[in-house]
């Protein structure tokens, strides 16, 4: 897999034309993504849309609720309800590394369920 993270800060045509070679003649087993959007010089808009590149946003690496309860319950092992799931996902906007921190918070002080978030979330409003 090659990924290309922030590729559209890259300003140099050198790079540009150099990655789209990369892409243009990859093996077929290479996947490549990238954050943001793929400006190239040499070739624009070819490769995006021949399939040789999927562009990923951070809406696409968000987890949705239903993630968000796969992760919660069967991979974090808590007892958690479908509101609760909720909150957190809107809480965490779905990003992972906060769903695991949330997720370890709670493994050791009980019950997560929505009563127990919105008192939380109250006490830290005052």
């Amino acid at each position: 897999m090659l990924v290309l993270d922030d590729y559209h800060l890259i300003s140099d045509n050198s790079v540009h034309e150099l990655i789209t070679e990369l892409v243009r003649y990859s093996p077929r087993k290479l996947v490549s993504r990238h954050s943001g959007p793929f400006r190239s010089a040499a070739a624009p808009g070819q490769l995006p849309a021949r399939g040789h590149l999927t562009e990923l946003r951070a809406v696409d690496l968000r987890f949705t609720v239903e993630e968000t309860a796969r992760l919660l319950r069967d991979s974090m092992r808590l007892p958690i309800d479908d509101q609760a799931v909720a909150i957190l996902r809107t809480r965490t906007e779905g990003w992972a590394v906060g769903l695991r921190l949330v997720a370890l918070y709670y493994r050791h002080r009980g019950q997560l369920n929505a009563q127990n978030l919105e008192s939380e979330q109250l006490e830290s409003a005052t």
